[in-house]
C-alpha cells in the first residue's frame, strides 16, 4: 500500500471521528439542565451549544492544519 494512500485513509478516518465526536458534544449540550430559574437554564443551554460548535470548529481546523502539514512534509521528502 502506498504511504500517501494510507495517510489519506487515516486522516479521513480522523476527520469522521472528529465530526462524530462534535455531534456527540452538541447532543450532550442539548440535554436540558435542571435548574429552578428558566431564564438561567436557557442561557446555560445556549452557551453549551455555542461552546460545542466552537469546539467542533477548533478540532476540524486543527485537523486541516495537521493534514496540510503532513501533505507538505510528504511532498518535500518525496522529491
Amino acid at each position: 500500500m502506498d504511504r500517501g494512500f494510507a495517510l489519506s485513509l487515516f486522516l479521513i478516518l480522523i476527520a469522521w471521528a472528529l465530526v462524530i465526536f462534535g455531534f456527540y458534544i452538541i447532543a450532550e449540550a442539548l440535554v436540558p439542565i435542571e435548574t429552578k430559574d428558566k431564564l438561567m437554564s436557557r442561557v446555560i443551554g445556549i452557551a453549551k451549544v455555542v461552546g460545542a460548535f466552537f469546539l467542533l470548529g477548533i478540532l476540524l481546523y486543527a485537523w486541516f492544519l495537521l493534514t496540510k502539514y503532513f501533505v507538505v512534509k510528504i511532498k518535500t521528502s518525496g522529491s
